[in-house]
């Protein structure tokens, strides 16, 4: 089943790799066919076959010979190890399918935002859309998670603490992004992901300082925001037990 949910994992990064970047260009994901950015030309079956293509053409365009850009290989290879990682904790569950759903939005947001810093709105109303469902199942089997009725005071302590310690570091759009997750948490769960997101934004802040930038340099925060959220998600207990928030 693991080989399964790799090779699904796969097909699906090379397809949101490719929603990400026409949504970004405002076009069609259905039309034109997969074709070649360079030389435009269309792509038959043989370069079309997740990571193996990349690989057998030594990323490059089998027509112009152009070198293809790292990102149709990350994208293949990380969304299958983050799919495998929701089945090895959840199962074969209700919430491993909500899950693969989740992280396929989040990954999307992800890709558009390395991009070009870009926080789509019709992918954060997917992402919307979908808690909200999740809040509605919740509520039905009286499982909601107390993150949801905090939820307005979590929108407003974020805004202060952005505002009085990350002037300019964290966009609107982030905001946007973050609120919806909160929901699917209790409050130190949700307390746990927003800081790791944090922590985790750091690292690129003084890879960049420590090259001459400044801290004041804008990093987009979307992957980070996802990797926190599955980290989280998935390990919640593990990360609370490890910080002594629980015993």
């Amino acid at each position: 089943m693991s080989m399964v949910i790799l090779a699904f994992g796969a097909l699906m990064g090379s397809f949101l790799n490719l929603v990400a970047m026409r949504s970004l260009r405002g076009k069609s994901i259905v039309s034109p066919r997969s074709h070649c950015e360079y030389c435009e030309r269309v792509l038959d079956a043989s370069s079309l076959i997740p990571i193996l293509s990349y690989l057998v053409q030594r990323g490059r365009c089998k027509y112009c010979d152009h070198p293809l850009e790292l990102r149709y290989l990350l994208s293949e290879l990380v969304l299958p190890i983050l799919y495998l990682w929701i089945f090895l904790r959840l199962g074969l569950s209700w919430a491993f399918f909500e899950g693969l759903v989740i992280g396929s939005i989040l990954y999307v947001l992800a890709l558009t935002d390395l991009e070009e810093e870009s926080l789509l709105e019709v992918h954060l109303a997917c992402l919307y859309g979908l808690a909200i469902l999740g809040i509605l199942l919740r509520f039905y089997q009286r499982k909601l998670p107390m993150g949801f009725f905090l939820l307005p005071m979590l929108f407003l302590l974020l805004q202060f603490f952005v505002e009085r310690y990350l002037p300019g570091r964290i966009g609107d759009g982030d905001l946007m992004l973050l609120i919806p997750l909160f929901s699917y948490f209790d409050p130190l769960k949700g307390l746990a992901f927003f800081f790791i997101a944090i922590w985790l934004a750091l690292i690129p802040s003084i890879i960049c300082l420590l090259k001459g930038g400044s801290l004041k340099t804008k990093i987009p925060m979307a992957p980070f925001i996802t990797l926190s959220f599955f980290l989280v998600y998935l390990e919640g207990d593990m990360v609370l037990r490890a910080w002594g928030w629980i015993g």
